[in-house]
């Protein structure tokens, strides 16, 4: 009821690419490629069940940990206004949110500058680094107050 409520409030324009974003994402298919070919990337994944949880399933394939850094979560304006409507967080939205198949990829230091000039040839701007990988398990949400475990909190598939 309250999002039904909240959405009136929304203009027509932030409600419109809101939801094709959501309801006609743009599978990331040429840059996946390129990332693969390029034998620069060591993980990837398409966000389909969240950053948090899709990044957790990276972690545990490859028996480490990432941290997240708050400041570098892209956060896009319409979603910033929906979201104050909604009286929920921009950033849970960003984190846990689906469906919009973005990639999410780890890559060495060695490599970093030269995948970024693939990606952001294929995606016209540079690609968001929001984080690094760390030993041990979970992935964490590093925030100027500390770090807080954010690991599987997007969606899970039953097993």
């Amino acid at each position: 009821f309250r999002g039904r409520k909240a959405a009136h409030r929304i203009s027509k324009a932030v409600f419109k690419r809101l939801a094709r974003r959501h309801l006609d994402p743009e599978p990331r298919v040429r840059l996946g490629q390129a990332l693969l070919a390029s034998g620069m990337v060591q993980t990837a994944i398409d966000i389909s069940d969240g950053v948090a949880t899709d990044l957790a399933h990276i972690c545990r394939d490859s028996k480490v940990g990432a941290e997240v850094r708050v400041m570098e979560i892209p956060v896009s304006r319409s979603l910033k206004r929906a979201s104050r409507f909604l009286g929920r967080s921009p950033l849970e939205f960003a984190l846990t949110g689906g469906e919009d198949f973005e990639l999410l990829w780890t890559v060495s230091k060695k490599y970093r500058s030269e995948v970024q000039k693939i990606a952001s040839k294929i995606l016209g701007h540079m690609p968001f680094q929001i984080g690094r990988i760390v030993r041990g398990e979970g992935v964490f949400l590093r925030t100027s107050k500390g770090a807080k475990d954010i690991t599987y909190q997007g969606y899970e598939h039953c097993i």
